[in-house]
């Protein structure tokens, strides 16, 4: 009898320990929501170098087309980086649907290893080799220093740069831990198309204000100054934009640290 409840014991310690792995497996298999261009499921990048990606990789999206993400997990589990990466990238749908032009940069930190995945219809201006450099020559050797801000703040930018010319865009990407700047000759026909649109609003609201009365000249005004100023600063709606449906077939570069 003793017999057969140490043999059930170690059973039921068996099963228990077998079922915490598996749980523990597939919680690392989760992909989370994509939220925002960057994803730091991992917690090793701070605030301020988020926010600032965050605006720098939505602005290159609207500017030139390409979309950039980064998503940063404690493990991939039982998967491969590989499999992870492109499981990832196919479920957030990076890019346009019709362009596929989607580049994900994911980072396994427990793992100690990283890849890039990149869109089928962009492998030709960002390819696995080039995709390669990026992680052994910029991104790991950062991570291997202990300065994930630097790795993923560097490694965006060069993909950025690696796209602008790729697609014959002029595209200067200053991707900083104080600081973003992206510009393009669309910025400028922007800002000229809001600064006409808003010399005629206001002459309009001046002569409509003469009949009305200079209270409401002046919140029309106002208020066509705010709208202008959000959206040339691209405040559009609050928030970003999220996967088109871009396809991926397995393209990019892995690399470890």
């Amino acid at each position: 009898m003793r017999f057969r409840h140490i043999v059930a014991a170690l059973s039921t310690a068996t099963f228990a320990l077998c079922a915490t792995g598996l749980s523990s497996a597939n919680a690392a298999n989760e992909i989370p929501k994509f939220t925002a261009p960057v994803v730091d499921s991992a917690n090793i990048l701070s605030a301020n170098v988020e926010s600032v990606l965050n605006q720098s990789l939505e602005s290159f999206r609207q500017n030139s087309g390409p979309q950039i993400a980064v998503l940063t997990v404690a493990s991939t589990g039982n998967q491969s980086i590989e499999d992870y990466g492109i499981d990832v990238a196919r479920s957030w749908g990076l890019g346009n649907k019709t362009r596929d032009d989607g580049v994900l940069l994911v980072i396994a930190f427990d793992d100690h290893k990283l890849r890039i995945e990149t869109g089928s219809g962009i492998e030709g201006e960002l390819t696995d080799i080039e995709a390669g450099r990026i992680i052994d020559g910029i991104i790991a050797p950062q991570l291997k220093a202990g300065d994930p801000d630097a790795a993923v703040r560097e490694g965006t930018t060069a993909l950025i740069n690696e796209l602008s010319a790729g697609i014959g865009t002029t595209v200067t990407a200053e991707v900083s831990g104080g600081s973003s700047t992206t510009s393009t000759g669309g910025n400028l026909l922007s800002g000229i198309i809001t600064l006409i649109f808003i010399l005629l609003s206001l002459v309009m609201f001046i002569i409509r204000g003469r009949k009305r009365g200079f209270g409401n000249v002046a919140s029309n005004i106002l208020f066509i100054a705010v709208t202008a100023i959000r959206s040339n600063s691209g405040g559009r709606g609050g928030g970003f934009s999220g996967g088109g449906g871009g396809g991926f077939s397995g393209g990019g570069a892995s690399g470890s640290w």
